[in-house]
């Protein structure tokens, strides 16, 4: 789990200095609007002491993102408190500390002040105490989970009271989360796949000719999909194409267009540019959601289902045009997570669109199963766990895996079951822990923490059948239905 620790900055002098009915309101307001940012991205909010609080991400249940979320979270409270006016006249200002671990929950009855037991806690509680108003401070641990999607400034080494050695902490900038194509190409090579890519190079090729085309890359997560999609976007081609991508996030399910938001913002700022042609109520639209305001009198007197229409129109219209300037490739990610309205652009795209040169990639999970994907001009490419000889390849890509005895290196193969994200941060943990001098064996793996929060957010999802798979994994990796029945 990953858990956050806040606290109000000045409390203390605030406290002397002002009368306690209004020191006590200031102290409300301030958890109120933490609570807001937090609880708006699935954080629990534990037990509160004063002016600080501690908050659980990926508990109650767990969230494949926990860490993830929890940084915005972080982000979000200091938006969120520095708009608040404390009686003395100030601003408030808050402090955040986040880390990532194992730990056990003591629960109360009522289920109000449930603790957490374990370094993760005393962790994130020290960062807290650490960080620099209006900042948020995460650990070693926090980032490695992160996987380089978000900015993170290196502080060096702490000295936290209750550890043994100094520890490594990272402060968040205060910048939005990094582009998601740029964070792929940073993961290790693209390996095997040659029947997929050829598909794909086929699908652009008819695109390219004037018929539009749509991939669903479909597959388990881990397998590759993103990979494997955003190796093709970024491809050198025969032609010069547009790009377009598009990120669907867990925690953002409930947030209308959330995965066109940083598109649009940049167009809306002069960062990048509308597509040729593209008439001012559009671009007025557009721009509104994405938090400009718009002056514009033609929509002023539009309800808000004639807007939210409108809106739908002229993102399709935009992918149209950008297709007639260019050949455009379009890349849908992680369509199961992606909010109704966002879905609806998706679909108005691919069953109304006039394009010019366009391919839509989209990939999804396998439980995605949109009505569009039996048009005609829909191929869907299903992902399975790699062959032997390609997981190999794809251990040995890994820095440092090269030096790892071959019967660790089957060992990994075997555990990983051809899954690559499996097979990469299973390969990368155990070159860490070997470069630490700690023993490595063919028969003990430890999860790596970058696999935990995904693997029991899918147990979480399985309802009564959990306890299926917690009973199985005591028995062993292979079992038959009698003594799982027994």
């Amino acid at each position: 789990m990953t858990i956050m620790f806040y606290d109000l900055v000045g409390s203390t002098a605030l406290a002397s200095n002002c009368d306690p009915e209004d020191f006590g309101e200031a102290v409300a307001r301030f958890h109120d609007a933490v609570s807001g940012a937090v609880r708006s991205l699935g954080g629990y909010v534990g037990s509160r002491v004063g002016d600080g609080a501690v908050v659980y991400f990926g508990y109650p249940e767990a969230q494949e993102d926990a860490a993830e979320r929890a940084v915005l979270a972080g982000l979000r409270a200091v938006t969120a408190t520095r708009r608040l006016l404390l009686p003395d006249g100030e601003t408030a200002r808050i402090r955040v500390g986040i880390a990532t671990g194992e730990g056990i929950i003591n629960r109360s009855e009522s289920g109000e002040g449930n603790e957490v037991v374990g370094n993760v806690a005393n962790l994130a509680a020290r960062l807290q105490s650490f960080a620099p108003p209006q900042s948020v401070i995460v650990s070693d641990g926090t980032r490695r989970v992160l996987g380089g999607s978000f900015e993170l400034v290196d502080i060096g080494e702490i000295d936290v009271k209750g550890f043994a050695a100094p520890v490594q902490a990272w402060r968040v900038a205060d910048q939005p989360q990094r582009d998601p194509v740029e964070l792929k190409q940073q993961s290790a090579p693209l390996v095997g796949r040659s029947a997929e890519r050829a598909a794909m190079g086929a699908a652009l090729d008819r695109a390219l000719s004037g018929e539009s085309s749509v991939l669903l890359v479909i597959g388990d997560a881990g397998v590759g999909k993103s990979h494997l999609s955003t190796a093709f976007v970024m491809d050198d081609h025969a032609v010069s194409v547009i790009r377009l991508v598009f990120s669907c996030a867990a925690h953002s399910r409930d947030t209308p267009f959330h995965p066109f938001m940083p598109q649009l913002s940049r167009a809306a700022s002069g960062a990048s540019a509308w597509a040729s042609g593209t008439d001012s109520d559009d671009a007025a639209m557009l721009a509104r959601i994405a938090g400009f305001e718009s002056r514009n009198e033609a929509l002023q007197g539009l309800t808000a289902a004639q807007r939210l229409e409108r809106t739908i129109d002229a993102l399709v219209r935009q992918f149209e045009l950008f297709s007639r300037q260019q050949p455009l490739i379009i890349l849908f990610e992680d369509a199961h997570w992606a909010d109704p309205t966002s879905l609806t652009v998706l679909e108005r795209a691919i069953r109304d669109g006039t394009f010019g040169q366009a391919l839509l990639i989209v990939t999804a999970r396998g439980e995605f199963d949109p009505a569009w994907a039996q048009l005609p001009n829909v191929q869907t490419i299903r992902l399975r766990p790699l062959e032997s000889s390609d997981a190999d390849n794809l251990v040995l890509s890994v820095p440092g895996a090269d030096s790892l005895p071959p019967s660790i290196r089957r060992a990994i193969l075997r555990r990983a079951d051809g899954i690559p994200l499996f097979l990469e941060e299973l390969t990368r943990s155990t070159v860490e822990r070997a470069s630490d001098g700690a023993g490595i064996s063919v028969d003990e793996f430890d999860l790596p923490m970058s696999l935990q929060d995904s693997l029991l957010a899918r147990l979480d999802r399985l309802g009564p059948a959990k306890r299926i798979a917690q009973v199985a994994s005591v028995i062993g990796r292979r079992f038959t239905s009698e003594v799982l029945a027994d």
